[in-house]
């Protein structure tokens, strides 16, 4: 479970740059 910790950091990373590329 604490692997978990790390992909959903890095999905949020993701998510961040998939809005920015959206409101651009």
């Amino acid at each position: 479970m604490g692997n978990n910790e790390h992909e959903v950091m890095a999905d949020k990373q993701r998510a961040e740059r998939i809005k920015k590329v959206i409101l651009e």
